[in-house]
């Protein structure tokens, strides 16, 4: 298993940014998948800041990984200190199947 635990000199305000992101995390589990290993990403509050009126860089991350190849660790004091815990477990949740914190 491998968990990446956030892209600390990324800019998570720039959609482009953050959907390039979501495509490259897809593309690394694919070919850790192949050799046996699961890929997972963990949350940090940087990640839920806004990058337009509806979504966060977390909402654009789940909604654009493929839960085949992509699951998520997620950080449920990081979530409540920068966003809505329930409500981020309810969008997210369904991605989860292996980590919990």
């Amino acid at each position: 298993m491998v968990i990446i635990t956030g892209m600390y000199r990324f800019d998570y305000s720039s959609e482009e940014d953050v959907l390039n992101l979501a495509r490259k995390l897809n593309k690394a589990d694919q070919a850790l998948q192949k050799e046996g290993v699961q890929l997972l990403y963990h949350n940090h509050n940087c990640e839920l800041q806004h990058i337009n009126d509806s979504q966060t860089a977390y909402d654009l991350i789940i909604e654009n990984t493929d839960p085949a190849y992509v699951n998520f660790e997620f950080d449920s004091y990081w979530i409540a200190n920068g966003g809505d815990p329930i409500q981020s477990l309810q969008v997210s949740g369904q991605y989860m199947d292996k980590a919990f914190r």
